[in-house]
C-alpha cells in the first residue's frame, strides 16, 4: 500500500494555487526610454529619452531633451476629462471632430491629410495626421485619438516640417510600448 506525504503536496497547492495573480509589470525602461505612468493610472508607456517632460499632472508634454534650434516640436498624451455620458456614446467620428476642431482654433492653414483607423490592442484608435501653420512656421501634425473603456486618450506629435519625421517615430515608440491598465 503506497502512503502519499500530505505536507509538501499542500505546501506546493498553496504556493500555486493560492497566491493571487499580478499582472505583468510593464516593460523596464531602456536606455534610450524612459517609461512613463500616469498618477490616476489607466495605460503605461515609454517615449524616447531624446524627450523631456515640461509638465503633466494629468497630461505628459514633452520636447526635445536638447534643442537649440528654436524649433517648434512637442509630444504629447492627454486624457481629458468628459462630462457625465451614457457610455457608449462616445464615438471616434466624434472625437475626431473635437481634435479636428482644436487644432483649427490652434493653427492657421490646417490641412487634413489622413484619418485611418490605427490598430491599438484593447482600444478604438484612429491615426489622424494633418499639416497647418504656426505663426508661419510650417507644422506636422501626428495623432492618434483612442477610447478605452469609455476614456478618450490623444497621443500626438506637433513638429515643424523639418523635424516632423523625428516626432512621428517618438509617437511610434510610444504607441509600440502602450500597454493598458
Amino acid at each position: 500500500m503506497y502512503r502519499i506525504w500530505g505536507g509538501p503536496i499542500c505546501v506546493l497547492c498553496v504556493l500555486l494555487c493560492g497566491c493571487p495573480r499580478h499582472q505583468s509589470p510593464p516593460p523596464p525602461a531602456s536606455a534610450t526610454m524612459v517609461g512613463y505612468s500616469p498618477p490616476k493610472g489607466g495605460f503605461t508607456t515609454q517615449y524616447p529619452s531624446a524627450w523631456r517632460a515640461t509638465t503633466g499632472e494629468d497630461t505628459l508634454d514633452l520636447v526635445p531633451a536638447q534643442d537649440n534650434s528654436g524649433g517648434k516640436r512637442s509630444l504629447s498624451i492627454d486624457a481629458p476629462d468628459i462630462p457625465f455620458h451614457v457610455p457608449g456614446m462616445i464615438t471616434l467620428d466624434r472625437v475626431q471632430k473635437g481634435f479636428i476642431g482644436d487644432l483649427q482654433r490652434q493653427y492657421q492653414d490646417v490641412h487634413f491629410d489622413s484619418a485611418v483607423d490605427q490598430a491599438m490592442p484593447g482600444a478604438k484608435a484612429r491615426r489622424i495626421k494633418a499639416t497647418a501653420k504656426s505663426g508661419g512656421t510650417p507644422m506636422a501634425v501626428d495623432a492618434v485619438i483612442a477610447i478605452h473603456h469609455d476614456q478618450i486618450y490623444i497621443i500626438s506629435s506637433e513638429c515643424d516640417q523639418t523635424d516632423a519625421q523625428a516626432g512621428s517615430a517618438a509617437l511610434e515608440d510610444m504607441l509600440t510600448a502602450w500597454q493598458w491598465n
